[in-house]
């Protein structure tokens, strides 16, 4: 569903049809019919894309966050195909942690375009576990990026001032 939204989707049970998503013309399109399938355009959702060395990280992050029991779309897709890292969920959440309260996380969808020579899918039998020869290079794009997100709703503080100690100024006459 959401590493090719150009593709139709419907759920049949008993002869009957439950779940049906069309085509949509990406990733934030698909994502948003996910989230919300009755109102889609009214799903806020925060856009990021980072570029180094040919690889790509690039995501779409719901700013609310939601606890841990409520249905969440929580997905990784590198070169188009879906797989599972707890370590990128883990940098996810650490990053987004000043809009998600303790103990919540939103939706999101990670995508990841990474020259074929720098990622090993035979790792799991499954194909469903990754292998990054530069995991550095991404974690370092995904935290850039998700900042660049969090940034799209409110900039980031400005540093407070240090109080000037007395003992600090003695030492300027000092000098």
């Amino acid at each position: 569903l959401l590493a090719h939204p150009q593709v139709s989707f419907h759920v049949r049970w008993d002869e009957k049809d439950r779940e049906s998503f069309p085509a949509a013309v990406d990733r934030e399109a698909r994502l948003r019919q996910l989230i919300s399938p009755k109102t889609p355009d009214e799903v806020q959702l925060l856009s990021f894309s980072m570029t180094y060395e040919g690889s790509t990280v690039s995501g779409l992050l719901s700013p609310q966050g939601q606890r841990p029991q409520a249905s969440k779309i929580q997905a990784l897709v590198c070169n188009g195909r879906w797989f599972e890292d707890r370590s990128l969920h883990q940098a996810l959440a650490r990053a987004m942690a000043p809009l998600w309260a303790q103990g919540e996380s939103g939706h999101y969808v990670l995508c990841l375009d990474v020259p074929a020579d720098q990622v090993d899918v035979n790792v799991h039998p499954q194909k469903t576990t990754l292998k990054f020869e530069k995991m550095g290079l991404l974690f370092g794009l995904l935290g850039q990026g998700v900042e660049a997100a969090r940034a799209q709703i409110a900039p980031a503080p400005e540093p407070e001032a240090r109080p000037t100690h007395a003992w600090v100024s003695g030492l300027s006459s000092l000098m």
